[in-house]
């Protein structure tokens, strides 16, 4: 897969997690700590994810 496949699937992924913690009344601040525990991520780089996608 391509460089650019690749970062759009993780961004895909990324933006699953957010929607269904969302839709499933996972706060925000539970919702960053299994995205920083999903990839590995610093706090500040997960909530910047979550905050990308909470709508």
């Amino acid at each position: 897969m391509t460089k650019l496949g690749e970062m759009l699937v993780e961004d895909g992924i990324e933006k699953g997690i957010v929607e269904t913690c969302r839709e499933l009344g996972v706060s925000f601040d539970e919702t960053a700590k299994k995205i920083r525990q999903r990839f590995g991520i610093s706090e500040k780089e997960a909530r910047e994810i979550v905050r990308k996608y909470w709508f």
